[in-house]
């Protein structure tokens, strides 16, 4: 698929359709999610918003090992991650959801 092509640029929007969609869906979880950790909402929002941190912290160490792996491998490994790791999370322990969550990034 080449830049700037109709699929690549169908495949962009639908991503980012994707994407508008998982942040729409956080806003109603605050009150739930500060129910299930006895906290204020407040506190709630600031656990979601930890993992863009993280995101940034890690990201330099993912392109070198992106760059060491190779992309296709990489996601591969990725995928199967967030698959095991989305397991961990469909636990009833609330920690380790956040904590697969975290490590996914």
């Amino acid at each position: 698929m080449k830049a700037g092509s109709w699929p690549s640029i169908i495949l962009i929007y639908l991503f980012s359709v994707c994407a508008g969609g998982a942040i729409g869906k956080i806003i109603p979880l605050v009150g739930v999610l500060a129910q299930a950790l006895h906290v204020g909402p407040d506190r709630a929002a600031w656990l979601i918003s930890a993992v863009l941190p993280a995101s940034v912290v890690l990201a330099p160490f993912g392109g070198a090992l992106s760059d060491r792996l190779g992309d296709r491998r990489l996601t591969a490994i990725g995928l199967c991650s967030q698959i095991f790791l989305s397991h961990l999370g469909m636990r009833e322990r609330v920690w380790l959801s956040r904590s697969a969550e975290v490590l996914n990034t």
